[in-house]
């Protein structure tokens, strides 16, 4: 890390929450918050379109790329700050470039009592090798597996699915990666399910009539396609979609899929949904346990003690019956077991987590 500076940026676009902003090798979101609300009440009052502002900018190079993360005072309470350079007052403004150079210097800092992070196992299990002595929240990964009895109703299962196994091009860490189907449920499932998916308009995300959109970078498209590719040599079936057109990797349905497949056994962070067959609730309930995470997971039954089984036996910090793995709501205590975290988010339970009684 290198010297704190002051830069002159211009203000391209604004909300409540971000402005776009660019000046020079500067380019990126200006992310204004209040550590209260979430947001600032009035930040059409701070800043305006098309005017330069002065924002602080911390300096760091890495492998020759110049990367800038900026810092703007906007109010001077300093209990409506979120303080993040820790010798200021300074509102966190403006993060751009590898978020580990970042994030290293400050898990790292003896005066940071408390880390929340959300992202991959492997990172959060580095972040908590190097922080110390301190509380930290993981929100981490997930192979959520979502169960249909044969007493579901395919039609409704094949409609969830699709909007939890694949919306924001499943890059959602409780995106449903596996479906559990037992006996005639596997066909219905699938025949229920193929069409739909394979209606899936993908491209532009910025276009209003694309459902799905690319990958975040090419190279998670490249991985997701390789794992879709691993799993039919080892006698998966793709019945639909798992071609790569840039970025983007079309909707993909993989059937027969084995529990020890990548596509299964991991988080694939991507467009497409694994379906296996198995015999008994306890099977089931069986593979869905079979994994190191335990964030979200789900069961599709008309049976309330089937319901109440699966509740109960698996192993994950968020269990639906009769809807998708994404979904949450505030007043829920939001987070997983094992290796997908500890920890729990939502506004109550955030404030226990934050606080040292």
């Amino acid at each position: 890390l290198d010297e704190l500076i002051t830069v002159q940026v211009h203000v391209q676009y604004l909300t409540d929450y971000v402005a776009l902003i660019d000046q020079g090798g500067i380019d990126g979101l200006l992310h204004i918050t209040d550590m209260s609300w979430g947001r600032l009440q009035n930040p059409h009052e701070l800043l305006k379109i098309g005017e330069h502002v002065q924002v602080k900018v911390l300096k760091f190079d890495r492998d020759r790329e110049r990367v800038s993360l900026g810092f703007k005072q906007l109010t001077p309470d300093p209990w409506a700050t979120a303080t993040v350079h820790l010798e200021t007052s300074y509102a966190s403004a403006c993060v751009t470039g590898p978020g580990m150079v970042v994030v290293e210097a400050i898990v790292k800092d003896s005066r940071v009592r408390k880390v929340s992070f959300t992202g991959s196992r492997d990172v959060g299990e580095h972040l908590c090798s190097i922080a110390g002595i301190k509380k930290i929240t993981r929100e981490l990964g997930s192979n959520a597996a979502l169960v249909v009895m044969p007493d579901a109703d395919p039609e409704k299962v094949a409609a969830t699915v699709v909007g939890t196994g694949y919306g924001n091009a499943g890059q959602t860490c409780i995106s449903t990666q596996r479906i559990l189907a037992i006996g005639e449920a596997y066909e219905s499932t699938l025949d229920a399910l193929v069409p739909k998916v394979k209606a899936l308009r993908t491209g532009n995300q910025l276009d209003p009539q694309t459902q799905v959109g690319p990958m975040v970078r090419q190279a998670d498209a490249e991985r997701v396609e390789q794992w879709i590719s691993e799993a039919a040599s080892g006698g998966a079936k793709v019945l639909v979609g798992g071609k790569r057109h840039g970025a983007i990797v079309e909707p993909a349905v993989v059937a027969d899929v084995k529990p020890s497949m990548r596509i299964s056994c991991d988080e694939l962070f991507g467009p497409a949904v694994g379906v296996s067959r198995v015999e008994s609730i306890d099977e089931a309930i069986a593979v869905a346990n079979a994994t190191r995470y335990g964030l979200s997971a789900a069961i599709f039954t008309q049976n309330i003690d089937h319901a109440l089984k699966f509740a109960r036996q698996v192993d994950s910090g968020n269990i639906h019956v009769n809807w998708g793995t994404q979904w949450r709501a505030d007043l829920m205590p939001y987070g997983g077991l094992k290796a997908s975290g500890f920890g729990k988010e939502g506004p109550k339970y955030a404030v226990h987590e934050m606080t040292e009684l």
